[in-house]
């Protein structure tokens, strides 16, 4: 070892200090393990303590090792029972190394959500168009009269139709138009939400959206009605603040 090398030392997360030692040491230990993401390490030339996963040398190294430990966790029967029960993401989650919490997402703007919801609307409009294919056949074959086929195409339409916004809410957060724009649902305190939260939106959506910049206008959260009745936000997906 050089004499003019920086050497460091170690504190793991039992309050134990090792070293010191040179950074080929740290790098072994951290590829083998011993050192983890919630170890705390600094200079012997500076007495201040920073997670070893701010070290630049061992952060990549680190980051691989959290991933194949989410990895691990997320076991096939734990992945069966989220789609099971339409459990949507938690909000507090760890991302990389670091704890992402609901304020650290930015609110939606009311540009992107209009711009999604014309998204939305377009894919509204194609499964409309794609329905009353199915029922104008139904009523062409006289398997239907007209006014069944109306009614009934309206009923089926608009159920499936909102069945299937609140599926997507509660399964990824996002209808394809809020996923296009980079906009996503969540629960206010960060903690997951099931269909039924997710189906009171949609229908809350249906009955109140056209009132929503108005009402995001007026309220001080900047959330629209049907954000404030089920507790959610809708944000940006990229994270603000000084997490990185």
């Amino acid at each position: 070892m050089a004499t003019n090398e920086r050497l460091y030392l170690l504190k793991t997360v039992d309050g134990d200090e090792y070293g010191p030692v040179d950074q080929e040491c740290l790098i072994r230990w951290a590829e083998n393990g011993r050192i983890t993401a919630y170890c705390q390490i600094r200079s012997t030339l500076i007495a201040r303590w920073e997670n070893a996963c701010e070290v630049p040398f061992l952060r990549e190294i680190l980051l691989k090792a959290v991933a194949a430990e989410a990895v691990t966790k997320a076991s096939f029967w734990s992945r069966v029972k989220q789609r099971a029960t339409m459990r949507a993401t938690e909000a507090v989650a760890v991302t990389g190394l670091h704890e992402v919490r609901p304020e650290d997402f930015q609110a939606a703007p009311l540009g992107l959500r209009v711009a999604a919801g014309v998204v939305d609307g377009v894919v509204l409009m194609l499964w409309a168009v794609a329905l009353f294919l199915v029922f104008a056949l139904l009523y062409a074959r006289r398997i239907m009269d007209a006014d069944s086929a109306f009614y009934l195409g309206l009923v089926v339409g608009y159920s499936l139709a909102l069945l299937g916004f609140a599926w997507m809410l509660a399964n990824a957060g996002q209808t394809p138009g809020q996923r296009f724009w980079g906009i996503i649902l969540i629960r206010r305190n960060g903690e997951q939400f099931y269909l039924g939260r997710a189906y009171a939106y949609g229908v809350l959506t249906a009955l109140f959206g056209l009132f929503s910049p108005l009402v995001m206008f007026i309220a001080g959260s900047h959330r629209s009605l049907q954000e404030i009745l089920t507790g959610t936000r809708m944000v940006k997906v990229k994270l603000i603040g000084k997490r990185r």
